[in-house]
């Protein structure tokens, strides 16, 4: 599994990142989705907030990268503030994530 850094860093160093940052200087980190289980993909979305729009644009990154939704309303509350993402302060990797995500499973949503 592609670690988040790496998926970040292959999108910042791709085409149509500094496209996108071009035209939109303000937009930041937000978000990472990745659907797991069967027939999962092993892309990684990544979603930018694009404030002065309050629009979200997502790639995806792979082996390739490519925007897939550009400037998509964004569910959330009009006052609601979408907060960035640092990555630096994450403490736990996806191995352990998923190791909790297991145990909460077993435990509380056995069905």
């Amino acid at each position: 599994m592609l670690n988040l850094k790496d998926s970040l860093n292959s999108l910042k160093s791709s085409e149509e990142f500094k496209n996108f940052k071009k035209s939109n200087k303000k937009a930041y980190l937000c978000s990472f989705f990745r659907i797991v289980g069967e027939g999962e993909s092993l892309d990684w979305q990544i979603d930018f907030y694009l404030p002065e729009k309050d629009k979200m644009t997502s790639f995806s990154v792979s082996d390739k990268v490519k925007i897939i939704d550009a400037e998509s309303k964004i569910f959330k509350k009009k006052e609601k503030k979408v907060d960035p993402l640092n990555l630096d302060k994450v403490k736990i990797n996806l191995d352990n994530a998923f190791s909790i995500i297991e145990e909460l499973k077993s435990k509380k949503y056995q069905n």
